[in-house]
């Protein structure tokens, strides 16, 4: 049996972990899916790049979690209640600070 300590899998769900405090579905999914094909070398790689250039920075964890967050808000994932999201063209209602 692996370490969970070098297991690929629960290294990346441990960073999402202290990154947003649970593992999102998608990920675990790409995770199962990366496994089911023994791509997980190439999941893991992309994991890596992503843990450099958000996480690893000289201003901490909470830096690279509003990184993460700001990202999130940019491609339309976080919403307020009540709003709708998606492309501004394709819904009828948008929230507006």
């Amino acid at each position: 049996m692996t370490d969970p300590g070098t297991d690929p899998e629960e290294v990346i769900r441990q960073s999402y972990r202290e990154l947003t405090g649970s593992v999102p579905g998608g990920i675990e999914r790409r995770l199962e899916l990366a496994a089911a094909t023994e791509r997980l070398g190439s999941v893991a790689a992309v994991e890596a790049m992503r843990r450099a250039l958000i996480m690893d920075n000289p201003l901490g964890l909470k830096h690279g979690q509003i990184v993460h967050f700001t990202q999130l808000v940019g491609l339309g994932k976080v919403v307020r209640p009540g709003c709708m999201p998606g492309p501004r063209y394709a819904q009828g209602r948008h929230c507006r600070s």
